[in-house]
């Protein structure tokens, strides 16, 4: 059987599209981040948005991790790259090495490199060479955050509903614009005298056939876990994922999504319409 060869980053940096505001035929800008404007790592001339292939993201200097990730989905030119290469993670070299936090924390402690932007999701474009410069720009170090290995191999809920939004909607060129990231909070558990985020979200936008903008959030947990590695007595409970509003994330992150809000389809024209977290036990649960 022959043995998948090793995915290799481009470093020629300066081909990377990045994340397109306009692939859904109307503009779905990045989240704005002023409030964490003290915070955000820079290169180049100040520049915060780092581009990969059909994806970017911003980081966090004092955490040392993406603050979120921005990809664009596209399903009708997705490229079938064969099977998972062996992984072969990178610091970003736009970066200071201090501002990454690379192999150190992962190395001997129950923690994955859990990606943010998935491998498969920016795999497509025109040429296979083109997907695979996307693939292999995944397994940069900015793009992962600490996964406790039982949270980052049991989430198939979680990781799996980008696709059922792809295959069960009416879409725009079956495009998706998708937004995701830690949370940062106060008192999150130290490891190696790193933050270990409690929490992390997503927000997931389309353009329907009708032309009509809906963006989904979403939020998910592994503070259980954290406690019972940090308190072995402890119980671990059942993963939950749940649906809430995307104003419950700018609140959560400190990020505006500005008018995404108003196409959270948990809105209704006069207001919150389903104010509560809805808990996720299938994808058919998920309001659209």
């Amino acid at each position: 059987m022959n043995t998948p060869a090793e995915l290799r980053v481009d470093p020629d940096y300066g081909n990377r599209r990045g994340y397109s505001a306009n692939a859904l035929g109307i503009e779905v800008p990045l989240p704005i981040a002023d409030e964490l404007a003290d915070d955000l790592v820079t290169y180049g001339d100040g520049q915060t948005v780092l581009p990969y292939e059909h994806f970017s993201l911003v980081m966090s200097r004092s955490r040392r991790l993406a603050v979120y990730t921005a990809v664009n989905l596209d399903g009708e030119r997705t490229v079938d790259t064969g099977p998972r290469k062996h992984d072969n993670w990178v610091l970003d070299k736009r970066l200071p090495d201090d501002v990454q936090i690379d192999s150190f924390l992962y190395d001997r402690t129950p923690f994955d490199k859990g990606h943010l932007v998935r491998r498969l999701d920016p795999v497509w474009g025109e040429t296979r060479d083109e997907a695979l410069r996307a693939e292999a720009d995944t397994f940069h170090y900015t793009n992962c955050s600490p996964q406790h290995e039982k949270f980052n191999r049991s989430k198939e809920l979680w990781q799996g509903i980008e696709n059922y939004i792809l295959d069960n909607t009416d879409l725009f060129h079956l495009r998706v614009c998708l937004f995701n990231g830690p949370v940062f909070a106060p008192g999150d558990p130290t490891v190696k005298d790193v933050p270990i985020p409690r929490e992390y979200w997503k927000v997931v936008t389309i353009r329907k056939a009708d032309g009509s903008l809906s963006a989904t959030a979403y939020l998910l947990s592994q503070a259980e876990l954290l406690q019972e590695m940090l308190v072995p007595d402890f119980e671990f409970g059942a993963y939950r994922t749940f649906q809430v509003l995307v104003s419950d994330i700018e609140e959560k992150t400190r990020l505006s999504f500005g008018e995404l809000r108003e196409h959270d389809p948990k809105r209704g024209a006069e207001g919150v319409l389903a104010v509560q977290p809805i808990e996720l036990a299938a994808f058919s649960d998920i309001v659209l």
